[in-house]
This record gives C-alpha cells, structure tokens and sequence, in this order.
C-alpha cells in the first residue's frame, strides 16, 4: 500500500500529485495543501489563500509582510494617505478642462469664455 507523503499513513485510496520533477502520494486534499503550500516566513503558518506576494516570499497577512519588513502601520497609512492628496489635487487641475472644451464645442464664443476663464480661473 502506498504511503501519504505528509502524515505517513498507509492508505488504500490515493491520489498522485507530479511537483518540481517528482511524483507524491497523499491521501486527502488537505495532506497535499500542508505538504505543498509555502509557509510565511515570519509566523510560519501554511499559505493556502491569496496571501501577499512579495519578493521576500509569500506572507499570510500584511501585518506579517509589516513585521518582517521592519514596517510601522503608520508609516503604510501616511503613504497611503499622501497618494490620496496627490490625486486629488490632480483631479482638480484636471477636472475643468473638459468643462471648458464643452462651452466651445457648444458654441459659446470664444471672447465669453476668455472673460470666464480671467475672472474665474481654469478650474
């Protein structure tokens, strides 16, 4: 009778698994998933899930990635935060060109929409 590869059980139903060159035995799907998965480098628990990726390997968790990259929470969300700032200051320099553009293509003349624009600014 074959043997599980993971808990080393005799089993009589089996199933075959070919990984990296070589072909395991297990007995159940969770044998295979505890054999196979990669474990988190900081906690050491199996990845079954999504996880994060990431070039140190795959994490459980971001509060794992944090901890082995040395990362403070605060320093992600200050980061975070200040994205949002620049996006939203792009937005808004953005956001009235195509206002005006519509005023011209609708026929608004072009000597109204200059007395706009000085007494309004582009946005």
């Amino acid at each position: 009778m074959p043997t599980c590869a993971s808990c080393k059980r005799e089993i009589s139903r089996s199933f075959h698994v070919a990984f990296q060159g070589e072909t395991l035995v297990f007995d159940s799907f969770a044998c295979a998933a505890r054999h196979l998965a990669p474990r988190c480098p900081t906690c050491g628990c199996v990845v079954t899930g999504q996880g994060v990726d990431a070039p140190d390997g795959p994490f459980c968790s971001a509060g794992c990635e944090e901890e082995a990259l040395g990362l403070e929470r605060e320093t992600l969300l200050a980061a975070d935060s200040w994205l949002t700032v620049v996006d939203r200051a792009r937005e808004r320099r953005e956001g009235g060109r195509v206002g005006w553009i519509l005023l011209w293509v609708l026929g608004v003349p072009l000597p109204v929409l200059l007395v706009l624009y000085a007494l309004r600014g582009c946005t």
